[in-house]
């Protein structure tokens, strides 16, 4: 061989020995996971939720729909699964967010067949906040609307009876905070806006649990103020209608005082002058 040709040789096999010595100085490159399918996401995300584990639940459901396209009616299922755990994680603020995210729910999705499901929450998202009884109740009204609104959603679904109990809840809370009103005029004295609030009670929240101390207030009440007449209907009706509540002894009680005679004229002492002149003194008791 040629000398020429022998070093041609030699840079080909330098080369080639360079160049696998810096392929093998390489490390092999990763391999790219696999994608997590959008469902197996889901149920690990609810999954965590019945844990607990709500903000957890949250980073791993926000993560559907991020490495393939989310079917429609899984998309909506993640929504309302970010909802329950907001609503089931506590504080107000969490509260106050389930309370959005099932209004959007409701909005976007009025004819899924959870729709019903978010519309209850919603409602008892409103309760929850609502204060005592004694205090202002305009969270209470507000959630008895949306309760309202389950039915007019879904009429047989299987919400619609859950949403009518706690419509019920309600009223008898709306019905509390009414009576709690009456009983403040009455320490007040001020007998007239007491029955106005008890009458109230009677028109608007008629399945009121405790209906026979509404009667017995206004009677008391109505014989307070002078009118006798109504308070006699009103305390009758207890004794009639209601034999069993603890209200019926007061309420005979105050019937037998209504019925009781004018006590008799204060015979005046002896030698007393009388009233007015021409006015007949009358005789002892003990006079022959």
């Amino acid at each position: 061989m040629r000398p020429a040709a022998r070093w041609c040789a030699v840079a080909v096999l330098a080369a080639a020995v360079a160049f696998g010595a810096s392929c093998g100085g390489k490390k092999a490159p990763k391999t790219v996971p696999v994608p997590t399918p959008n469902q197996t996401l889901y149920e690990k995300g609810v999954a965590l939720i019945n844990q607990r584990k709500f903000e957890s639940a949250r980073k791993v459901l926000t993560e559907v729909g991020t490495r393939e396209a989310t079917p429609p009616e899984l998309d909506a299922l993640v929504k309302l699964a970010i909802a329950d755990s907001y609503f089931y994680q506590t504080g107000l603020e969490n509260l106050i967010e389930a309370q959005s995210r099932y209004t959007q729910f409701v909005s976007f999705y009025p004819s899924h067949e959870m729709a019903s499901y978010a519309q209850f929450q919603i409602g008892v998202c409103y309760l929850r906040q609502s204060p005592q009884p004694h205090l202002d109740q305009s969270f209470t009204r507000q959630a008895m609307d949306e309760f309202d609104k389950v039915a007019r959603l879904d009429p047989h679904g299987r919400y619609v009876l859950s949403a009518s109990q706690m419509r019920e809840f309600c009223i008898q809370k709306l019905a509390q905070h009414d009576y709690d009103v009456g009983r403040f005029y009455i320490r007040r004295k001020a007998w007239n806006g007491a029955v106005a609030r008890f009458k109230d009670i009677l028109e608007y929240y008629p399945s009121y649990s405790a209906t026979d101390g509404v009667y017995y207030n206004i009677g008391y009440c109505l014989m307070k103020a002078g009118n006798d007449a109504d308070a006699e209907i009103y305390l009758q009706k207890i004794v009639r209608d209601y034999p069993a509540s603890r209200y019926v002894p007061e309420a005979k009680d105050a019937l037998g005082k209504l019925k009781k005679p004018a006590a008799p004229p204060t015979e005046p002492a002896a030698g007393a002058t009388p009233a007015a002149e021409g006015v007949p003194v009358p005789p002892p008791v003990n006079a022959p």
